[in-house]
């Protein structure tokens, strides 16, 4: 996995109204508490570019016949974008399409998607009252089936040894509507994988033992057994999967 920021461990993003940790892509001083622009400005028609960040329009849209939603949050929310090159972008309108595994924006009440390349960013989930919720998306990761280098997985867990990853897909059926009618819906599913920083590897696994124990260097071997032979159920649940993960991050 290419190093885009300085060596791993623990810094601070500043994002207006709240902070994120990140254990990987440690962030340096120079761009703490800085985000840039604090406005985006997008290239005009004619390609003259009237600021350093550009973002074209959003024109497909595979789903428009279908019932479902491809944002992640239903609504448009603040975040932070880290750009190549560390570029930081502190943004009041952020939202993921999980259909096209992309980062929109909005500039004029109108749907952009950024040129620059994005390398991770963090949607501050507000939808439920009292509550926020940092959300973290990254790609750079190791090619892996259709998925590749650019695409982004959602950061469950992360630390200095590993990174719990969830890849969202879509997953299209018939709904049923009423006597003799159906139309087609789509809605999201997650596929579970395993980042090995030291190994620069990326593997699929799923809640099985056997599936995490396969996945995991054997040099981790006792404490991944112990924890599977802990587990109250034949599968872990996501809690308890976290839980090892954190665990072999602290070895």
């Amino acid at each position: 996995m290419k190093k885009t920021i300085s060596s791993p461990g623990k810094a601070i993003l500043s994002v207006a109204i709240f902070l994120f940790s990140t254990s990987v892509r440690a962030q340096v001083d120079k761009h703490l508490g800085e985000p840039i622009p604090t406005d985006p400005v997008f290239a005009s028609r004619n390609d003259a570019t009237v600021d350093y960040l550009t973002a074209r329009r959003n024109t497909r849209n595979e789903t428009s016949n279908m019932k479902g939603t491809p944002y992640f949050i239903a609504d448009w929310v603040s975040g932070v974008v880290v750009f190549k090159g560390n570029k930081l972008l502190n943004s009041n309108d952020p939202q993921f399409d999980w259909v096209k595994n992309e980062l929109h924006t909005r500039y004029n009440g109108q749907v952009y998607y950024f040129d620059d390349s994005v390398i991770e960013f963090v949607l501050l989930d507000t939808t439920v009252e009292g509550k926020s919720t940092e959300i973290l998306f990254r790609n750079g990761y190791p090619a892996i089936g259709t998925h590749s280098r650019i695409s982004f997985y959602q950061v469950i867990t992360g630390g200095a040894n590993f990174e719990l990853l969830k890849y969202w897909a879509r997953h299209d059926h018939d709904s049923f509507e009423g006597v003799g009618t159906y139309v087609k819906e789509f809605y999201r599913v997650a596929d579970l994988y395993l980042y090995d920083l030291k190994n620069n590897t990326i593997q699929y696994i799923n809640l099985k033992p056997s599936s995490i124990e396969r996945a995991i260097p054997a040099t981790y071997a006792t404490t991944v057994k112990q924890a599977s032979n802990a587990i109250a159920g034949k599968k872990y649940s996501e809690a308890e999967l976290i839980s090892l993960v954190q665990s072999l991050n602290s070895l």
